[in-house]
C-alpha cells in the first residue's frame, strides 16, 4: 500500500479489510493465533489513515497487500470511469490464452482483436 491514501482510498482499504478477514481464504497459511491478533487489532484501529497503513504493513503478507492495492487502483478506475468489466467466460478464457502465449491480458486481446479486425475487413472486400 502507498504512503499515500485519499479519502476514497481509504474507505476502499476499509472495506476490502472488513470484508477479507471474515474470509478463511484471506488467512491461508497464517496461525489462528496470528489471525486473531491482528483481526482483534483492526477492529480497535481508530480512523487514521497512518495506523491503518501500519497494519496493513504489520499483518498482511505481500500477496494480501497486492490484492489490496489491486482493489484500491480499481476503484480509482472507477471513479475515473475507466473501469472495464470482463464476464467471468472471458475472464477465463483470457486466463487460458494468456497462460498458454505467455502474454498479459493486453497482448492476448490486442492481438485476437487484430486478426478479428484484419479478417473482418478482407471479407469485406
Amino acid at each position: 500500500m502507498s504512503t499515500v491514501m485519499n479519502d476514497a482510498d481509504f474507505f476502499v482499504v476499509k472495506q476490502y479489510l472488513m470484508r477479507s478477514i471474515a474470509r478463511p481464504g484471506f488467512w491461508q497459511g497464517i496461525s489462528l493465533e496470528q489471525k486473531n491478533k491482528s483481526v482483534t487489532s483492526l477492529h480497535q484501529l481508530p480512523d487514521d489513515k497512518a495506523q491503518w497503513l501500519n497494519w496493513i504493513a504489520d499483518n498482511l503478507q505481500p500477496e494480501q497487500q497486492q490484492k489490496l492495492n489491486a482493489s484500491v487502483r480499481k476503484s480509482r478506475m472507477r471513479q475515473k470511469g475507466k473501469d472495464i468489466t470482463v464476464s467471468d467466460e472471458a475472464h477465463r478464457i483470457l486466463v487460458a490464452l494468456s497462460d498458454n502465449g505467455r502474454l498479459s491480458f493486453s497482448q492476448v486481446i490486442e492481438q485476437k482483436l487484430n486478426r478479428a479486425y484484419l479478417n473482418a475487413i478482407r471479407k469485406d472486400k
